[in-house]
């Protein structure tokens, strides 16, 4: 049969054949969609299932107790008992971890041990397989939690002192080692001494290397339940034979258990008993063959002997560790690189220089790459115990070396905590610090430079959230000149993560910068190349940056620059960006005030409802669920760091917050940049007003025209920028439309006029002043031109948006209609009396 006459169905049949599944395979195997997930699980559990049916049920077997509880126990256990020894040994340990999964809920009643037991009970008994034996063994330990001390008495004790029997086989004797030390501190002293501690004791000396390891490392919970006198007389004794025993493997898990006895032995054992015996490994031999618990526990092991010891009996330990960190193996020189936190806490902060600084020089310096990401992910925690001033003196040279590591894991490891980390170097006189810093900052650009080769976008993030503590340890012109262009990049060639936290850094640096130029420079920059870019994308990583602006600076400091554009993307002609853009207007709404921003406020209500009722149903929603959540909005408003136990806060205090970020931007200025912000206000004050006044003598030159009259119904969509951008007085409402042409002409002709060049914000005139209903003035132009039964609002040269190459969009569907005489008469005297009119019409 040709390809070409195969209908949808066939095609799937036959895609199904090429994936080597026959259609009786796939009827087997395909399942009612309206079962209920129980129902679909007791199918999926059953022997006839597929593995990886199974497999998928096995792994919401948890999920599935949460939701039904005991009708799970009663559809599912009855038939998984008699199944589940039937499954793959994969499908068996499944079943083991999912288990253990379950009896971690504790939503679940208190009978789901007993529930699983018998399950559990049955497989360990009845596996053979090593793997799927410990998984059910481990599951056993972790039902043993949740049974009643009663099931412990009269079931599990009897079971485990039957196979730890010397008949039994080397599995049954481990379960039993594992069941004693499971059920210990469940048992009282007298009831374990009674029934297994002999039992457990002989198992010490087990023949089977397995059963011996597995019994040293119970030692330690049957210690703690039967007590210091029991353990004295019985316990040590065996553990010190385990320590001597001839089998590696057991010699470091009887060093592990005696570790972790430390703190329950009495302080006259720790001097008397431990220490000559761990004074026979101090310093160690090279050799292969290597006491591996030691390097690995040593740190642990100083901390819980430093108070016992004199100096002299502690020296053996610090030069046991100084000479496994000289060992050739990478894993014990790993391992000892991991201690070091430890054994600084053990020596203290004092001793470091004498002690620990020339080894930790080693670690940074090891030709292992691994080695030295160990040291770059404890470099934070160390700096923290020696403080800052030992680590001004003592660190810099290390974080200088691993910000400049070859290796990439080195890298991200110590910027992992870099915004902590430069902390810890903040002391000292402002002179002191400005040269820490400045001798880090190539390093840090060096470690950023190395990020962007490999595009890693786990150490940009990284790397951007420590720049917004930034402002904190450099200056405002090393900032400027090294920092913003970085983020400038990232946010333009960042991933989604990555460009999100750029905008966060460049508003945290903006906010804090100390010179008024510098500041102006950085936010018209941002509206030129973002806010007004050419690519929907840009747009969305601006809205992106008002929210993070909204968050870290005062209302007055986004007003001044960044208001009126943020407002401007509810209007962009593509969707996505005004979706988008719906979700920032419960962060401007709480950043305006009342009365002086009451036509702001206007607009936004204005342009709100407009969204909710766009024409892209997806806009619709988002406006929809914004509109529904602004009573629900003030949490979002103010930064996480300024609210407390995660408490909504009030209105009033969000504007003492915002008084004190204004206050404290305006006195990081110097005085003579407190004179320059002035001027640069003034400037922009002076050229709002001419533009507005330009504006005015224009709209006065037109007479209004029979067929312009003012809809009644609506307010006028052109309007004047606020009044006052920097003393916070009332504004009018601003434009609420994008250019749109006239539409005295055809809709050829419309089109036409929205499809011409860009025009730069500097060249973009301020639009008219608003109109409210009822008003007796005459409309302003452009002016409101009556087509076909319809009041429409035509902007002309006063666009709202000055959005480079970015088409007029109208935000109601128009119908186009035939002019009439009337129309065309208005047409050519609007056009009579501004002969530019055409010009820049097509320019907005």
């Amino acid at each position: 049969m040709d390809r070409q006459d195969l209908d949808f169905d066939d095609a799937i049949k036959e895609n199904r054949r090429d994936g080597g599944r026959s259609g009786e395979e796939i009827e087997r195997f395909t399942v009612d969609e309206n079962l209920t997930e129980l129902e679909r699980a007791k199918l999926f559990l059953s022997p006839g299932a597929h593995q990886l049916q199974q497999c998928c049920a096995l792994e919401r077997l948890p999920k599935i107790f949460h939701e039904y509880k005991g009708a799970a126990n009663r559809a599912l256990f009855p038939a998984l008992t008699s199944w589940v020894e039937s499954y793959s040994p994969q499908s068996q340990v499944a079943a083991g971890e999912a288990f253990m999964a379950v009896t971690e809920d504790t939503s679940l009643p208190k009978e789901v041990g007993q529930w699983l037991l018998p399950t559990v009970l049955q497989l360990l008994n009845s596996n053979r397989n090593q793997e799927v034996a410990r998984v059910w063994l481990k599951a056993l330990c972790a039902i043993i939690q949740i049974l009643p001390r009663q099931v412990l008495l009269e079931d599990l004790m009897p079971l485990a002192v039957s196979k730890g029997e010397s008949q039994q086989s080397a599995q049954s004797r481990t379960a039993a080692c594992a069941i004693f030390g499971a059920i210990a501190p469940f048992l009282k002293a007298e009831e374990i001494a009674k029934s297994f501690l002999q039992k457990a004791m002989g198992l010490c000396q087990d023949t089977d290397l397995e059963v011996r390891v597995c019994m040293c490392e119970q030692l330690n919970k049957i210690s703690r339940a039967v007590g210091v006198d029991t353990v004295k007389e019985k316990v040590l004794p065996e553990l010190y034979e385990l320590l001597k025993d001839e089998e590696l493997a057991v010699q470091n898990a009887a060093l592990e258990t005696l570790v972790e006895m430390l703190d329950f032995l009495p302080a006259e054992i720790r001097q008397t008993k431990i220490m000559p015996y761990l004074r026979s490994f101090c310093p160690p031999e090279e050799t292969e063959v290597v006491l591996i618990s030691l390097p690995r526990l040593i740190g642990e092991l100083m901390c819980k002997l430093v108070y016992d010891l004199s100096d002299d009996d502690f020296q053996p330990l610090m030069e046991a560790y100084k000479s496994y960190a000289r060992h050739s193996s990478e894993e014990i020189r790993k391992l000892c690189a991991s201690n070091i936190p430890a054994v600084l806490k053990a020596i203290g902060s004092r001793k470091y220089a004498l002690g620990l600084h020339v080894l930790y020089l080693q670690f940074v310096q090891d030709h292992s790459p691994p080695v030295r990401a160990i040291c770059a992910a404890a470099f934070n925690e160390i700096a923290k115990m020696l403080g800052k001033k030992r680590t001004s003196s003592y660190l810099r040279e290390p974080l200088v070396m691993l910000l400049e590591d070859e290796s990439r894991d080195v890298q991200k490891a110590i910027l992992e905590d870099l915004n902590l980390t430069l902390g810890h170097f903040n002391v000292g006189t402002a002179q002191q610090k400005a040269a820490i810093f400045e001798a880090l900052l190539p390093s840090i650009l060096r470690a950023e430079k190395a990020a962007s080769v490999g595009r890693q976008w786990r150490m940009q993030l990284c790397l951007l959230r420590a720049f917004a503590e930034m402002p904190e340890y450099f200056s405002s012109d090393q900032i400027y000149d090294y920092l913003v262009p970085i983020c400038f990049n990232y946010m333009t060639e960042g991933v989604l993560h990555v460009r999100a936290a750029a905008t966060m850094a460049l508003a945290v640096f903006i906010r804090n910068n100390r010179k008024a130029c510098q500041r102006y420079e950085l936010s018209t920059r941002v509206v030129r190349d973002y806010a007004n870019g050419r690519s929907y994308w840009l747009r969305m990583v601006f809205i992106e940056f008002c929210e993070n602006m909204l968050k870290v600076s005062s209302s007055r400091m986004f007003k001044d620059v960044f208001l009126d554009p943020a407002i401007s993307t509810l209007q962009d002609p593509v969707p996505s960006v005004r979706m988008r853009a719906c979700l920032l207007l419960p962060h401007i709404k709480h950043a305006i005030k009342l009365p002086e921003d009451v036509g702001v406020l206007e607009k936004i209500n204005h342009l709100t409802t407009q969204r909710l009722n766009d024409n892209v149903k997806e806009v619709a929603a988002a406006a929809q669920r914004v509109a529904d959540g602004f009573k629900h909005s003030l949490r979002s408003a103010i930064n996480d760091r300024d609210m407390a136990g995660g408490q909504a806060i009030s209105q009033e205090e969000i504007e003492r917050i915002d008084k004190q970020r204004e206050e404290e931007e305006w006195n990081m200025l110097s005085k003579e940049e407190q004179e320059e912000k002035k001027k640069i206000d003034d400037m922009l004050q002076r050229l709002k007003l001419e533009g507005g006044s330009k504006k005015a003598n224009i709209a006065s030159s037109l007479q209004p025209l029979p067929s312009a009259q003012q809809d009644p119904g609506r307010r006028s969509a052109v309007g004047l920028p606020r009044s006052t951008s920097s003393n916070g007085s009332r504004g009018s409402l601003g434009s609420m439309a994008t250019t749109a042409p006239s539409r005295t002409g055809s809709a050829d002709t419309g089109r036409k006029l929205t499809s011409s060049s860009p025009v730069s914000p500097s060249q973009t005139p301020a639009p008219a002043s608003s109109i409210k209903r009822g008003s007796t003035q005459p409309v302003s132009a452009p002016a409101a031109t009556k087509l076909g039964g319809r009041t429409s609002l035509t902007t002309g040269a006063a666009g709202a948006s000055a959005r480079p190459a970015s088409p007029a969009i109208s935000l109601r569907p128009q119908t186009p209609s035939t002019p009439t005489p009337t129309d065309d008469l208005a047409s050519r005297r609007n056009l009579k009396t501004l002969p530019g009119r055409r010009t820049s019409s097509s320019n907005g």
